[in-house]
């Protein structure tokens, strides 16, 4: 099935704006949804990616080609998309991260989110406010 004329039109702008010497890294954060631009802000060329890149990034039909274009950010942004925000992947991934999220279980039955390696029985997320699952984020982790 074709892709509709609005993803050719956006994938055709980013592609231009990357091969015209664009900010191929505002690109790739805009299009993972870590940054949203004020296209007031924005000169003519930047304004039109940045609402393509948008456009990109919420479409299904542009999944594939956004994929193919950077293979290790789409397994990135599949590993990311189990969590529930940013925030919470980092504080479960990055040791270093204040506070660091783990997942266990209490008495080995359980389900316990230890907060900086504390028994703490954390419910809802801290930074989104969404209700944590019963189990780790990403089979396979710890106490999963």
């Amino acid at each position: 099935m074709p892709l509709p004329p609005a993803c050719l039109s956006a994938q055709r702008c980013i592609d231009e704006f990357v091969r015209g010497g664009g900010d191929a890294d505002l690109i790739a954060a805009t299009l993972d949804g870590l940054l949203e631009l004020d296209e007031t802000q924005l000169g003519p060329a930047e304004a039109a990616a940045e609402l393509a890149a948008r456009h990109i990034a919420d479409c299904p039909h542009c999944r594939p080609w956004h994929d193919a274009r950077d293979p290790v950010r789409a397994a990135w942004r599949a590993r990311t998309a189990r969590y529930c925000c940013a925030a919470m992947f980092e504080a479960v991934n990055e040791p270093r991260a204040r506070p660091t999220f783990s997942f266990a279980l209490f008495r080995n039955e359980d389900p316990c989110w230890r907060i900086d390696g504390q028994w703490s029985f954390a419910r809802y997320c801290p930074w989104c406010g969404k209700l944590l699952p019963e189990r780790a984020f990403e089979p396979g982790s710890a106490g999963d």
